[in-house]
């Protein structure tokens, strides 16, 4: 009898642990579940499904266009192509100067400190010399950079900001499916 309680007790332990796991969120929705299940709540949030641009991405990629911080921006949700469980999502604005790149790297940086506090942020620098941020949240991670694309729109309109954020849990389980095939 007390060899099945302490079964019992562990495997609510158990359960109790699976039920608080925090998931990083994306627009106020948890980076988590499947991706249609994930695609309805960002629609709900007024975001629209990009039918050409998903006929060209790779399985495990789907793009949305909508308001995200007030600007209108573009959405890649990434996911796991086999269990279609949500790890990750990122928002670009794209057609920007250099200048306004920049300008707009700077505003998330402002806004993503309130939120998380300067103290969770660390600046750094990509590989062709951009700044990039990274801030450390419990659940997961947001990195934000800006991308020169020369085939986008033409000089000066060939900048693009990025905020890309992750869930750690999400993330690691789609790593290991990746993983496995080695």
């Amino acid at each position: 009898m007390t060899r099945n309680f302490i079964i019992l007790l562990l495997l609510f332990f158990t359960m109790e642990l699976h039920a608080q796991t925090e998931h990083m969120k994306f627009a106020d929705i948890p980076l988590t579940g499947t991706i249609d299940q994930f695609q309805k709540k960002l629609i709900a949030k007024g975001f629209r499904l990009q039918t050409d641009i998903n006929r060209q991405l790779p399985a495990g990629t789907r793009a949305f266009k909508g308001i995200f911080a007030g600007r209108k921006g573009n959405v890649a949700v990434y996911y796991d192509s086999t269990t279609k469980i949500v790890y990750s999502a990122k928002v670009y604005f794209d057609t920007l100067t250099s200048d306004f790149a920049k300008t707009e790297l700077d505003n998330l940086k402002s806004l993503l400190s309130v939120k998380y506090g300067k103290d969770n942020i660390t600046d750094g620098i990509d590989n062709a010399g951009n700044a990039t941020i990274t801030v450390s949240t419990g659940p997961g991670t947001i990195y934000c950079y800006t991308l020169e694309d020369a085939s986008e729109n033409g000089y000066p309109y060939d900048w693009s900001t990025h905020a890309e954020f992750s869930d750690k849990a999400n993330s690691m389980k789609h790593e290991s499916v990746i993983l496995n095939d080695f």
